[in-house]
């Protein structure tokens, strides 16, 4: 089976690009970090956004795998026993969320 890029599995919120952009110790350019929106938020396609930024497809790709290792290497540091899920709820409902994550992490350490 052929290996599938990064590139082409993920979507990203903008507030989640830029958090995984610029924390850590190796942060994006402002520059990739615009390519990478472009890729992963608005989903427009590498060969387009390329020609228009005067950039390769393979700098594209790798600024995606090298984004996408950062996610992986942040979900490596949830335990396996928690559900991994993606929801979109309403900004009010933002510190509810929040407070499941911590009531979940409170349940890890009782039950450790």
């Amino acid at each position: 089976m052929p290996k599938v890029s990064p590139v082409h599995n993920f979507r990203l919120t903008k507030e989640r690009l830029c958090f995984l952009a610029t924390s850590g110790s190796h942060k994006f350019e402002p520059k990739t970090i615009e390519v990478l929106e472009r890729l992963l938020v608005n989903g427009e396609s590498a060969q387009s956004i390329a020609k228009d930024r005067n950039v390769s497809r393979a700098f594209i790709q790798k600024a995606a795998s090298r984004l996408y290792r950062k996610l992986s290497l942040q979900l490596e540091d949830v335990p396996d026993s928690f559900l991994i899920r993606t929801v979109a709820v309403h900004p009010e409902l933002e510190s509810e969320l929040l407070s499941l994550q911590k009531k979940s992490y409170q349940l890890l350490l009782e039950e450790g």
